[in-house]
């Protein structure tokens, strides 16, 4: 057995493997890193768009400068976007949507879990999908 439950007039003891609980420790460790990095790839790719933004004074920023925003986020495989064409060998397609998304089980909108920190990428993707001179094209989301 990995754990040792056992019952006494005090509670209940878990009694541990140490090779066990190397492993879950190793675990919640690698879990937290990964938090921790894309909190900072959210922060850094945010306040880079916010300098961006400022620094182009309503001009549409170029492929480039969006380009080097999007590649400072990690943005992960997802392995449920069925309706994704990919090469057969592929085990995923990388997507992230920002914005206001509608969940399948439920009814009304709300804001995409990676919305949140983003505001202001979201701002400047915005302003690269309008080209110059073209009047707003309103969207919700961007994926």
């Amino acid at each position: 057995a990995q754990a040792i439950f056992t019952r006494s007039s005090i509670g209940v003891e878990l009694r541990v493997r140490p090779a066990v609980l190397q492993s879950a420790l190793a675990c919640a460790m690698e879990s937290i890193s990964k938090r921790r990095k894309r909190t900072h790839d959210v922060m850094h790719a945010n306040l880079r768009a916010r300098e961006l933004l400022i620094r182009l004074r309503g001009r549409r920023p170029s492929d480039d400068e969006v380009l080097e925003i999007l590649e400072m986020l990690v943005i992960e495989k997802n392995k449920n976007r069925k309706n994704v064409m990919r090469p057969e060998d592929a085990e995923g397609v990388a997507t992230m949507t920002l914005g206001l998304v509608r969940p399948r089980a439920a009814g009304d909108l709300e804001v995409s879990i990676k919305t949140p920190g983003l505001q202001d990428v979201c701002a400047l993707l915005g302003a690269w999908v309008h080209a110059d001179g073209v009047d707003a094209v309103p969207f919700t989301s961007i994926t």
